[in-house]
């Protein structure tokens, strides 16, 4: 069920294993998801499914771990619209995570990278 799905995501984000962990988390999610479009309504992602990996990234702290949680927030936006997840709309905290990767990135695009998310969240 779903909400097992959760716990284990939610371990995995605070088990202190860095990338690990949140490469861990993304492929957890990613099976929920495949699972779910073939038909097992019990493991359907919900908005805490994916923060919880979104939060995973973020706590990863290497150079590319705003890329990869920008990467989720995407995903969850083309669920959404392409109706494959009704449970995927990213809320603003979602997006909030996501900026505060970059912000806390260092490579030289983050700052514009930060700026462009902020334009996608007003829209």
């Amino acid at each position: 069920h779903t909400a097992d799905y959760n716990w284990l995501l939610e371990g995995w984000a605070r088990s202190g294993e860095g990338v690990f962990a949140a490469e861990r988390c993304e492929q957890i999610l990613r099976q929920m998801q495949a699972r779910y479009e073939d038909g097992d309504r019990n493991v359907q992602p919900n908005l805490s499914s994916f923060k919880v990996v979104i939060m995973a990234w973020r706590q990863s702290h290497t150079d590319y771990s705003a890329n990869r949680a920008q990467r989720i927030l995407e995903w969850m936006m083309e669920l959404y619209n392409k109706g494959k997840n009704d449970q995927a709309l990213p809320d603003s905290d979602c997006f909030d995570i996501v900026l505060q990767s970059w912000a806390r990135n260092r490579l030289p695009d983050a700052p514009t990278r930060a700026e462009k998310l902020l334009g996608t969240m007003e829209k």
